[in-house]
C-alpha cells in the first residue's frame, strides 16, 4: 500500500479498514489475555461481539475510539498484556480472573458438571496448597485479624443414599500422611477429628494392608495426663471392641521401652512406670466386672504371666476394701474352681482363717457311739477326718465311714456325762 499524502486524513473506507486492523489485532492480543485469565468462554465472546458492535456506533468512547488513538495505544496495551502485570481482580457477577484476588461478595458460586472426572481440578506443582479454604481470620496468633467465617473450612456432602463412596477421599502416593487435621488454637477443647453416624456402620474405620499400625495414638506433651485413646458409650455395647483373626492378640498393652546394644548382650531403656492395662468403673452402682474376658476356644480366659525371673509379686492379685468383698474368686460348675501349681515352692499358702465347706463340728449324743452327718458332695471314695474336741478319756473316734451323701462317725464309747463335740474335715 503507498503512502497516504492527504494532510486531513484517510479516506472513510480506509480510516475504517485502519480501525478494523489495530482492532483484529488488539482482539488477539487481548484474546490471548482473556483465555488466560477467564473461564466463561463463551460469555466472553458474547460481549467482544458486542463491543465491536458499539465500536461502529460509538463515536468516541468505545474500545474503537481509543485504538484510534495510534501506535502508543497499542503499544501500551502490550506492555500490560505481556511485561507479567497483575491482572484486575474481578467481583461479584464478573468472570472469574485466574492470578488475581476475586470477591464474590456475599453471593454464591456453583460449579455443576456432568463429567464422570472431577468437576473441579486444582494442581499446584509448587510447594504451596493446591487449594486452601480459610474463615477470613488471619492464621498467626489466635482470632488474629477477626474471624469473619463462623462455619466449617470444608463441607463435603453426598445426598445419593446409593453413594457408596466417601465424602472425602484422601489419596498419598508420598510417604507423609494422606489427611492431617491439627488443632493450633490451646484452648480448643474439641477433638481434631470427629466421627459420628446415626446409622449402622462404624462412625471411624481404620485398615491397612501395609505392616504399619491401623491406628496409632501419641501423646507427646509429658504433663499430659489424659488418655492416648479414650472410648465411651451410652448403650449397651462395648466402648472398645478388638477382635484379631490372625495369632496375634486382639490388644497389647505395654509400656515403652527401647532395646539396645547388640543381640548377643542386648538391654533395655524403659521410659513407662505405669500400669499396662487399667479398667476403672466409677459408677458405686454398677454391679458389672471392670474386666471381663471370655473365650469360645481352649486357651484360658486369662493369662497373667511374669517373665522378669527376680520378680516376688503375684501374677494376679486381688484386693477388696469392702468387709465382705472377695479378693480372689474362682467357680467352675463341674470342674476346678481354683487351681494352684508349683514345681519346687508352696502350691498355696494362706494368712489368716481358712473355711471350707466341707468342715464343721457334730455332736455325738449322751449314750451314744455314732453320729451321721449329711453332705452332698461326700462319696465313699471321699477321705474323712474326725476328732474329738474335748478329753472324753478313754473314748476317742474310732473311724469316719463315708457314704453317698453323708459320712458316719464312730466313737469307742458311748459319753454318759454330757453329748461329744466331733471335728470333721472332708477331703475329695
Amino acid at each position: 500500500m503507498g503512502a497516504v499524502t492527504d494532510v486531513g486524513g484517510p479516506e472513510p473506507a480506509y480510516r475504517e479498514h485502519a480501525a478494523t486492523m489495530i482492532t483484529a489485532t488488539a482482539n488477539a492480543m487481548l484474546g490471548t489475555q482473556a483465555l488466560g485469565y477467564r473461564l466463561e468462554q463463551g460469555a466472553t465472546m458474547e460481549r467482544e461481539k458486542a463491543e465491536t458492535t458499539e465500536a461502529r456506533e460509538t463515536p468516541s468512547t468505545t474500545r474503537r475510539a481509543l485504538l484510534l488513538g495510534g501506535t502508543a495505544g497499542l503499544a501500551g496495551i502490550a506492555a500490560c498484556t505481556f511485561a507479567g502485570a497483575t491482572p484486575a481482580g474481578a467481583a461479584s457477577g464478573d468472570d472469574m480472573v485466574l492470578g488475581a484476588s476475586n470477591d464474590a461478595g456475599s453471593s454464591e458460586t456453583d460449579i455443576t458438571s456432568s463429567v464422570d472426572t472431577c468437576t473441579l481440578g486444582a494442581v499446584n506443582s509448587g510447594a504451596g496448597y493446591a487449594i486452601q479454604a480459610s474463615d477470613g481470620a488471619a492464621s498467626t496468633g489466635v482470632g488474629a485479624g477477626g474471624a469473619t467465617g463462623t462455619n466449617a473450612a470444608i463441607f463435603a456432602q453426598l445426598n445419593n443414599p446409593a453413594n457408596y463412596s466417601a465424602a472425602v477421599d484422601a489419596t498419598t502416593a508420598g510417604t507423609g500422611n494422606a489427611l492431617l487435621a491439627q488443632i493450633s488454637n490451646s484452648a480448643s477443647v474439641s477433638a481434631a477429628i470427629e466421627a459420628s453416624t446415626v446409622g449402622r456402620g462404624s462412625a471411624l474405620s481404620a485398615f491397612t494392608t501395609g505392616v504399619g499400625n491401623a491406628i496409632y495414638a501419641s501423646i507427646e506433651n509429658a504433663d499430659n495426663t489424659s488418655a492416648a485413646i479414650f472410648a465411651e458409650t451410652d448403650g449397651t455395647g462395648s466402648a472398645v471392641l478388638a477382635i484379631s483373626e490372625g495369632s496375634g492378640p486382639a490388644i497389647t498393652a505395654q509400656d515403652n521401652y527401647t532395646l539396645i546394644g547388640k543381640a548377643v548382650t542386648p538391654s533395655l531403656i524403659y521410659y513407662g512406670t505405669g500400669s499396662g492395662v487399667v479398667a476403672q468403673l466409677g459408677n458405686p452402682a454398677n454391679d458389672s466386672a471392670a474386666v471381663l474376658a471370655s473365650t469360645a476356644g481352649t486357651g484360658n480366659a486369662v493369662l497373667a504371666e511374669i517373665t522378669n525371673t527376680k520378680n516376688k509379686s503375684a501374677a494376679i492379685s486381688g484386693t477388696t476394701q469392702s468387709d465382705r468383698g472377695i479378693g480372689v474368686s474362682g467357680y467352675s460348675k463341674s470342674g476346678i474352681g481354683v487351681r494352684a501349681a508349683s514345681t519346687s515352692g508352696d502350691a498355696l499358702v494362706v494368712s489368716g482363717k481358712v473355711v471350707f465347706s466341707t468342715s464343721g463340728l457334730a455332736t455325738v449324743a449322751t449314750h451314744k457311739t455314732s453320729v451321721t452327718v449329711a453332705l452332698a458332695t461326700v462319696t465313699s471314695s471321699s477321705i474323712v477326718l474326725a476328732t474329738l474336741q474335748t478329753d472324753e478319756g478313754a473314748i476317742a473316734v474310732a473311724n469316719a465311714v463315708p457314704g453317698s451323701g453323708e459320712f458316719t462317725i464312730n466313737l469307742t464309747a458311748a459319753p454318759h456325762a454330757h453329748s461329744v463335740k466331733v471335728a470333721w474335715f472332708v477331703i475329695g
